[in-house]
């Protein structure tokens, strides 16, 4: 975050110095005459002030989610709010996703930051469970059905789409919001994450994955 917030003062900085204003808007025209130099110059800085931007909402975004399930590191406190095992732990060749726990009555045509459906843990050699990440997953046609036309959208992520695991196709967002995952924080499988007695330690928490 302290390397986000420095480049959002160099960038308020370097657009002082070209006469930028945040928020102006360019394709009016105005007044001054620039060069071509300029112009290019400008444009660059308005690339970088989004990029930033964009960054700056994905990390509070993940902080409000972390928030919102940070007592499901509890897996008590997970059955307690409804939530129930729905899966084996789940491994392929890229990693592994844990065992899912579902809350039943989020499975609408919709999703929001903080209720994800689904949460994931993995089992360690002691046969307790570390909250590792969540899932978002809507089935399509439910989708489609309550008048969206394009996928779920989330954290600046379009959802997947799964049509083989279950009796019918679903889109699908995990989020490795209590795990660091080297393959990504919006990657399908963990490298870091196993099922059985070769389940891992933690390798990292939620500061951890933010980039």
């Amino acid at each position: 975050m302290k390397r986000r917030m420095q480049r959002i003062v160099g960038a308020a900085a370097f657009a002082a110095a070209l006469g930028i204003g945040w928020g102006m808007d360019f394709a009016g025209g105005g007044d001054i005459v620039v060069d071509r130099m300029q112009l290019v110059e400008r444009e660059a800085l308005l690339t970088e002030i989004a990029k930033v931007e964009a960054e700056v909402t994905l990390a509070r975004d993940l902080t409000a989610l972390h928030g919102a399930v940070a007592a499901f590191a509890d897996v008590e406190q997970a059955t307690a709010a409804g939530y129930a095992p729905s899966s084996e732990c789940m491994a392929g060749n890229l990693g592994a996703q844990g065992i899912h726990y579902a809350k039943d009555v989020l499975f609408e045509p919709s999703v929001a930051l903080e209720t994800p459906q689904l949460l994931m843990y993995e089992p360690r050699a002691d046969g307790s469970l570390r909250f590792i990440g969540v899932e978002y997953l809507v089935f399509q046609q439910a989708w489609h059905d309550a008048g969206h036309v394009g996928r779920p959208t989330l954290l600046g992520q379009t959802f997947g789409l799964n049509e083989t695991l279950l009796d019918e196709p679903f889109y699908l967002l995990h989020v490795w919001i209590g795990q660091f995952n080297p393959s990504g924080t919006f990657a399908n499988w963990n490298p870091l994450v196993a099922c059985g007695d070769a389940a891992s330690g933690g390798h990292g928490e939620v500061l951890g994955i933010l980039p």
